[in-house]
């Protein structure tokens, strides 16, 4: 089962060595997710309130950053966007999504090419 990244790094892991599960790790921490763990077979951990119908105290499954992109817009608003969309890391957020994105262009990117775009703006990974 894949395991989250050691929490006590001086510096973030690289991008390129991190798998599916650990960036939906990641993103889920930066977002408020604690005690996140393999529970019953799925990635449950203890959500943050700002999460739509959800409460401190209460198990949850993590939501599918990797996946989803209903679940990068939640993402997105809370660790990106809190400042505004005018902000220097929206700014920043764009131009590493647009790295990211196959097309060269932030609308058509992935729900896995935000969720990595998301970790590099918040310096969660290196390129």
């Amino acid at each position: 089962m894949p395991q989250p990244p050691e929490k006590l790094q001086t510096t973030p892991p690289k991008l390129s060595e991190l798998n599916t599960e650990q960036i939906r790790i990641l993103v889920a921490e930066s977002c408020g997710w604690t005690d996140v763990r393999i529970f019953f077979g799925t990635m449950q951990g203890e959500p943050r309130d700002f999460l739509e119908g959800s409460f401190n105290g209460m198990r949850g499954e993590l939501p599918s950053y990797t996946t989803d992109l209903n679940a990068m817009l939640q993402a997105e608003e809370a660790g990106i966007y809190h400042d505004g969309w005018d902000s220097d890391l929206a700014s920043d957020y764009l131009a590493n999504l647009i790295l990211q994105a196959d097309t060269g262009k932030a609308h058509s990117a992935t729900a896995p090419q935000r969720a990595k775009a998301y970790l590099l703006t918040r310096n969660l990974a290196t390129a």
